[in-house]
């Protein structure tokens, strides 16, 4: 099968519409056997919604933690990766997403990502 990566709104909204709609398309192509990353980048300071605090910050821990939370029922919690405003990567790491970037089958762009 492919492996695909996905760019889209997950740990930068982590609100429940936004997060269902990118999390059908995960589990779908992983349950059609599909190897699948979701991957995501700030793009700009202040760019990670905290619902708890109803502030839009620089801190991306809520998000992350909610998007880790919602993959790990199905075995994807190991399958994101969120690349922060000061060039940290959260999950998969800087050295292994490339290598899943230059190995990728298919990359499905929903928005995130500039050309």
């Amino acid at each position: 099968m492919a492996r695909i990566v996905l760019g889209s709104y997950l740990v930068r909204y982590p609100l429940g519409g936004m997060m269902s709609w990118v999390l059908q398309y995960l589990v779908g192509l992983h349950r059609l056997g599909h190897e699948i990353y979701s991957v995501e980048k700030s793009g700009y300071p202040n760019s990670c919604y905290d619902p708890v605090k109803n502030e839009m910050t620089s801190d991306c821990s809520y998000g992350v933690r909610a998007v880790h939370d919602m993959l790990a029922p199905f075995g994807l919690e190991d399958r994101f990766c969120y690349v922060d405003e000061d060039d940290c990567y959260h999950g998969v790491g800087r050295a292994r997403i490339e290598e899943i970037f230059r190995s990728a089958d298919l990359f499905i762009e929903m928005g995130t990502h500039e050309a």
